[in-house]
């Protein structure tokens, strides 16, 4: 059987599961022989590269989604918006002072708007979320430290 050290190299850098044992299994040649190579030609820098580049094209990827996903939401709730202002400027004040019902849908149509202009991305949210994790493992850590209060007048009256 004839190797293709070339395919093995490939498919260690591209496939974030696959071992040198796992390699070496299907390919059919030792453990220590996929190992030797792999570490006489910087199989792992190479992988930790294709990584941080995979990652890196992914976010851009996404990234560039959510903007379009943004810049298009913000399209259709000026939309809506201007069809609203519309329905006002037609309705006579005294209609609208009257009709209950089209003040709660007037009202309700805004509050929608409102909602769908404070949605944060997912990137946003995981970012705080990993920020209050920080300050809770801050303050976890402060919870054993000493207090130490000092009276400077009238200690004697408030230990009575």
């Amino acid at each position: 059987m004839v190797l293709n050290w070339e395919q093995i190299r490939v498919d260690y850098i591209t496939n974030e599961s696959a071992s040198y044992r796992k390699l070496a299994k299907k390919y059919g040649v030792s453990y220590t022989a996929v190992g030797d190579k792999a570490r006489a030609e910087g199989w792992i820098k190479e992988r930790e590269h294709y990584q941080t580049k995979t990652l890196s094209k992914t976010i851009a990827a996404v990234s560039k989604r959510q903007a379009s996903r943004a810049t298009r939401l913000q399209a259709i709730t000026d939309k809506l918006l201007n069809k609203i202002e519309r329905a006002v400027d037609d309705l006579e004040m005294r209609e609208i002072m009257t009709d209950k019902g089209a003040i709660r849908q007037i009202t309700g149509a805004l509050k929608d708007i409102k909602d769908i202009q404070m949605i944060k991305s997912d990137a946003d949210i995981r970012e705080q979320e990993a920020r209050i994790r920080g300050l809770e493992k801050q303050i976890e850590g402060d919870v054993g430290a000493q207090i130490d209060i000092v009276f400077a007048d009238g200690a004697e009256e408030l230990a009575r």
